[in-house]
């Protein structure tokens, strides 16, 4: 779980280098600064793992320790949101106005062609589609609309989807 809960909200490994580095995992703990994943490479270098949020806390902390911090990478979903927005605000700008678009415009039909009839003729079948289209959103309206505000009416959800397809099949 704590994995999972690291991975959400990004961290940071590092590699900590100086004459004395046990000095900053003595700071860690004094300002109640979490690590994990402490490995030690020699006497004077260590590797290790903190949140991202406490990355720049911790470069006080080495200054203190007379540490030198190398960072070894960025991992997370707030580290993968960095590298994406990172230099790409147009292309983000664009992503959006476009989910915006498609979200608008398809609430309307713009074209209808109707293909492949051979018995009834072609403005017979586009009258009918126009007639069951004003007919088909206004009962699909009533019951979201119901449901959106928690069943004002206190019908059962039985009888609700009973007037839904009445009213959708209704001609």
């Amino acid at each position: 779980m704590k994995k999972l809960i690291n991975l959400l909200r990004g961290y940071v490994e590092l590699r900590a280098t100086g004459a004395f580095p046990e000095r900053l995992l003595n700071l860690c703990a004094q300002n109640r600064l979490q690590f994990w994943r402490l490995r030690w490479l020699d006497e004077t270098s260590f590797t290790f793992r903190v949140a991202l949020r406490d990355r720049k806390r911790l470069d006080g902390l080495a200054q203190r320790a007379m540490c030198d911090l190398d960072e070894r990478g960025r991992y997370g979903a707030s580290a993968l949101a960095e590298r994406l927005v990172e230099g790409r605000w147009g292309f983000l700008l664009g992503l959006g106005l476009c989910v915006l678009a498609v979200g608008f415009l398809s609430r309307f039909v713009l074209v209808v062609e109707v293909t492949g009839n051979e018995r009834v003729p072609t403005a017979v079948i586009l009258s009918q589609l126009q007639r069951a289209g004003g007919k088909f959103w206004d009962p699909v309206a009533e019951f979201s609309g119901s449901m959106a505000q928690g069943n004002p009416s206190g019908a059962s959800l039985q009888v609700q989807l009973d007037r839904l397809a009445e009213g959708v099949s209704e001609r």
